[in-house]
């Protein structure tokens, strides 16, 4: 997936952040967008970003999640391209949560 979803898809001071499967397009996609923040996929309906969305926590060995900024690791930034490798820790409705033990950039 791509870091995304929101204007800020990233928590401070926490290794946390939103990750968009690639059915929705980001706003830099669509010819013609000037959105200036195309990772917030703003261009498309809320309830296919929820659908496609999931919440990363990079967690320590005893599961709690990392206390660093994961923005700036590795080159990852907005709109980076992801392979998260966890577990599904929580589902509430739309909302997923995911407990990664591993993360790698594809593409920064």
């Amino acid at each position: 997936g791509r870091i995304g979803g929101s204007k800020s898809p990233f928590v401070k001071e926490r290794a946390v952040f939103s990750l968009i499967g690639r059915g929705p397009k980001a706003c830099n996609e669509i010819p013609g967008d000037k959105c200036p923040i195309p990772w917030d996929y703003c261009c498309s309906p809320r309830n296919e970003i929820t659908a496609h969305s999931v919440t990363v926590q990079v967690v320590d060995a005893k599961g709690m999640p990392v206390r660093t900024d994961i923005k700036g690791r590795w080159e990852i930034k907005e709109l980076s391209e992801l392979v998260v490798v966890g577990t599904v820790a929580d589902v509430r409705g739309d909302a997923m949560v995911v407990n990664a033990t591993g993360v790698h950039v594809t593409t920064p």
